[in-house]
């Protein structure tokens, strides 16, 4: 049975969770998305600032978690929406996104270099499942979850729910001080935890934050 709190979404709702979703499946170009590429790398200034002329193949990347100095070969798991949602959180929640990447980063200088995760490769992921979880993405399908599909979740915009997911998928990886060869382990556990708080239909991201027992 469904959720009491579930709901259809409104026309912006879907709108928003259409373009989402058509735009994982479109690849992330160096020359046709050079421009958004360049604002990310200026948007992260504020949260790990580098010397050095914008590039898009450049050891900066792996600096902050990208798997290869060239960005576009980690994109091809997530697409164009993956993008747009890394400059997303460069504007709208740096602190946040200074913590996690500080985290991960002193976690992989730690002893064990094996612990933590590359924060940009795996994130990659994190969205694809928190897309799941809000079941605007099938799961190895390509297009949206019909929009007469009703759910608690979609109150909370899927940028929000996936940093929620990436927060809490970090905390939980210092916690129980996971290897990056676990990461996919661990992540099916903090989306299990996502989706038992999206069932009751948290109405603000707070909520939902409080629901997932995270840490601000």
């Amino acid at each position: 049975m469904g959720s009491s709190n579930s709901r259809l979404p409104t026309a912006e709702e879907a709108a928003t969770a259409s373009e989402i979703v058509k735009e994982t499946s479109i690849a992330v170009d160096a020359t046709e998305h050079r421009e958004l590429l360049k604002e990310l790398y200026e948007g992260m200034q504020k949260v790990d600032p580098v010397e050095g002329e914008f590039d898009t193949t450049s050891d900066v990347w792996k600096r902050w978690g990208f798997q290869s100095r060239d960005p576009c070969s980690d994109f091809r798991g997530g697409g164009l929406a993956t993008l747009k949602w890394f400059i997303w959180l460069t504007c709208n929640a740096p602190e946040t996104l200074t913590q996690i990447c500080k985290e991960q980063r002193e976690l992989r200088a730690s002893q064990d270099a094996k612990l933590g995760f590359p924060v940009f490769a795996a994130a990659i992921s994190v969205l694809r499942a928190s897309l799941v979880s809000q079941k605007i993405l099938s799961l190895g399908v390509t297009h949206p979850v019909p929009t007469e599909t009703a759910s608690p979740s979609w109150g909370i915009h899927p940028y929000q729910c996936a940093l929620v997911l990436l927060q809490l998928t970090s905390q939980t990886t210092i916690k129980k001080q996971a290897q990056y060869m676990e990461f996919n382990f661990t992540l099916k556990g903090t989306q299990e935890v996502l989706d038992a708080a999206l069932k009751k239909g948290p109405k603000t991201v707070s909520e939902l934050m409080t629901l997932c027992r995270l840490q601000g």
